[in-house]
């Protein structure tokens, strides 16, 4: 019913501590990275797809728009 309503569109960051301020910063980094890469974003895109025919979820390039 709101579909592209930009006050509804739900973007998301993601943020790791300074080196040295926690133990396995290094995963989380890691993990960030991934989320960002094709691959990540390609997984976010299409996860969904084939038990609902459309993604639960849309990547980075589709929130930018929304982003201010």
């Amino acid at each position: 019913m709101y579909r592209g309503d930009k006050f509804l569109v739900n973007t998301y960051d993601a943020l790791a501590t300074p080196a040295g301020a926690t133990l396995n910063r290094d995963v989380a980094v890691k993990f960030i990275q991934f989320v960002a890469s094709d691959e990540g974003q390609t997984i976010i895109r299409n996860y969904g797809k084939s038990k609902y025919k459309e993604p639960l979820y849309n990547d980075a390039a589709y929130a930018k728009q929304y982003v201010h």
